[in-house]
């Protein structure tokens, strides 16, 4: 397989706390952090349900039908249904 990597930076507009659901110790909302070097980041699973929930949306508020329909269907495409959903 030829595998193609890029860097992407993203920048937040408003607070982001990813935490790991596990307190320990004094602090109630720990960051989640990379084993080996102790540096916080994003799962790829956050940033994936991000983009689905913004591709949701963008679906939602087209107003043409077919535009929506063509929306949901790059949603599908892109991300696989929902869980739990039928299709």
């Amino acid at each position: 397989m030829n595998y193609q990597h890029a860097l992407i930076l993203y920048r937040t507009v408003t607070p982001l706390h990813v935490g790991c659901g596990q307190a320990v110790g004094v602090v109630d909302l720990p960051v989640i952090r990379e084993r080996a070097t102790g540096y916080p980041y994003i799962p790829g699973s956050g940033i994936r349900g991000s983009l689905r929930d913004i591709f949701e949306s963008r679906a939602e508020m087209e107003a043409n039908e077919d535009k929506k329909k063509d929306f949901n269907q790059l949603t599908l495409s892109l991300f696989g249904p929902e869980p739990g959903s039928s299709d």
